[in-house]
């Protein structure tokens, strides 16, 4: 089987209000791709339209239903098994792309895509020496969408909390009659199967209670995974239905639960999460949270996560190489933003002399150049608007401050 791909670039030329944007998704000193991507910028700039974009990539049959122009060009790198392609559509059709060999960067007339920037026909008729004789296998396991409108793992949706567990159930009771079909429970008593099933098949809702404690003990609520999954105040004993929390919490506990539900059961599994503003309908440090769960469930899992966000607070779990800041250009339309480093702020002035009193100067602390620094960060903080730059200045005061 072949290995799990990666995604390494995606050009869009043509395509809606990109004229021709190159992205590339690789570590910029090493060349390896990138695990981690977290797409900036301002409203309707096109951040979700390149997270679908990519999704398409691993997930062809759930492409997005407007369609793009046919002149348009989507064109995709992917490393797989030490090789690396292109995959290009208009589009339109998401479900029968061309495929080019990865070399075709080395000819001669790649730089005219940049120059001269085509549409899906016309980058076949440059490159056409270099298609694939037979479109490749490009496997994917564990491939979640989540946004506001759209909560998918491995193509299926879970209206609520109810229908998850529902499926937890299902799931459950297959693997008993499996684990009841093997031969060395043939001559075994009823219970001594159900001890052994129970004891190396947790069920995955007593994880579930650890995982939610965190954020619903502060609300003054408990999950209760023995009596069928409820909810309920701590300060009254009622039960509270999961539908009455308010939809930003609904969410985010539901997407914790379906992905870790899903590695649970295939704790083997690559993954490729696709994250469209997380932070809807959370506070700050909720969704700050949500977006280190994410991370800690794929850290050590081949594929990637790819995120767009506004918030600083969750860019700033991204590394400096790993966020791509989106701008307006009024020749090419969309484009990618320099990296920004912070500006220091200018030096304060020497304070006056403290004014003599009858019992003496009046003497200040002196503060530390980490105390400086931070008032120059936080001065820093309030003057700008770039979202690139906000995330690494909150980089730099979490930094000082864990120093404390």
């Amino acid at each position: 089987m072949p290995d799990t791909p990666r995604i390494t670039r995606i050009i869009l030329s043509r395509f809606r209000q990109f004229g021709f944007c190159d992205i590339l998704l690789t570590h910029p000193e090493t060349g390896d791709p990138l695990s981690r991507i977290c797409f900036l910028g301002p409203n309707g700039i096109g951040k979700t339209t390149v997270l679908d974009q990519l999704f398409c990539v691993l997930s062809p049959e759930n492409a997005p239903s407007e369609a793009a122009s046919e002149d348009a060009l989507i064109l995709v790198g992917i490393e797989i098994d030490g090789e690396h392609i292109f995959r290009a559509s208009d589009g339109t059709n998401h479900e029968h792309p061309v495929w080019f060999q990865g070399n075709l960067e080395d000819s001669s007339r790649w730089s005219s895509i940049e120059n001269n920037p085509p549409g899906f026909q016309e980058f076949i008729e440059r490159f056409s020496d270099y298609t694939l004789s037979a479109d490749p296998d490009i496997p994917t396991d564990g491939l979640a969408y989540f946004s506001l409108g759209k909560n998918t793992v491995n193509g299926s949706s879970v209206a609520g909390f109810r229908e998850f567990l529902e499926a937890r159930e299902i799931d459950r009771a297959a693997s008993y009659h499996e684990f009841l079909r093997h031969p060395n429970n043939r001559d075994r008593t009823v219970a001594e199967i159900d001890g052994e099933f129970a004891a190396t098949h947790p069920h995955v809702l007593e994880s579930l209670q650890e995982l939610w404690e965190p954020v619903l003990a502060p609300a003054f609520l408990e999950f209760n995974p023995a009596d069928s999954g409820s909810l309920a105040s701590t300060q009254t004993g009622d039960e509270i239905a999961f539908d009455a929390l308010s939809p930003g919490l609904r969410n985010h506990l539901l997407r914790i639960a379906r992905l870790h539900a899903h590695y649970f059961e295939q704790p083997s599994w690559a993954g490729f999460l696709f994250l469209d503003d997380p932070d809807t309908g959370l506070n700050p440090d909720l969704a700050r949270g949500q977006m280190q769960f994410f991370h800690d469930l794929y850290s050590n899992r081949p594929g990637q996560i790819f995120a767009t966000t506004h918030s600083p607070r969750v860019a700033s779990l991204f590394a400096p190489e790993e966020r791509i800041s989106f701008r307006f250009d009024s020749e090419r339309g969309v484009a990618i933003s320099e990296k920004i480093v912070p500006k220091s702020a200018e030096p304060e002035e020497e304070p006056e002399p403290d004014p003599i009193s009858e019992t003496g100067p009046i003497t200040r602390p002196i503060p530390t150049p980490d105390q400086e620094r931070l008032a120059q960060i936080k001065r820093a903080m309030e003057e700008t608007d770039d979202q690139v730059e906000l995330a690494d200045l909150l980089d730099e005061m979490m930094a000082l401050r864990s120093k404390r």
